[in-house]
């Protein structure tokens, strides 16, 4: 096994994985994490509803943030992982692994970043 397929390995390791249920058959996906978004675009998360999929997609080019995901609803940048957050998404993603995002919680916070939380889901 490649040693950074190890390190990933040992990374999900350190997160509460829940399988969830799938139809007969189908291997269940794994949930790997529930996070808050950070740069959040309010005007769009104000539209969206617990359950509907979002897109996950990597920054590269930032200098502040090397593993930077940002995730997107229907092609509208809704905001980002946080750094402490992003590290084991950030390496799946480069490594071409099936994920899967969907908006988990919206409520009140007092602050943006604790309006909406999303659920992300290893696919086998």
């Amino acid at each position: 096994m490649h040693h950074a397929k190890r390190r990933l390995l040992r990374g999900l390791c350190g997160l509460p994985l829940v399988g969830l249920a799938t139809g007969a058959g189908a291997s269940a996906p794994v949930r790997l994490q529930r996070a808050p978004l950070v740069a959040l675009d309010l005007t769009l998360a104000a539209q969206l509803r617990p359950g509907q999929a979002l897109t996950l997609r990597r920054r590269h080019d930032l200098p502040h943030d090397p593993q930077a995901v940002e995730l997107y609803h229907q092609g509208q940048r809704l905001g980002s992982l946080p750094p402490s957050r992003n590290h084991t998404i950030a390496q799946l993603l480069d490594d071409g692994q099936p994920l899967h995002a969907e908006v988990s919680h919206i409520g009140p916070g007092p602050e943006a970043w604790q309006r909406l939380e999303v659920t992300l889901y290893l696919l086998r």
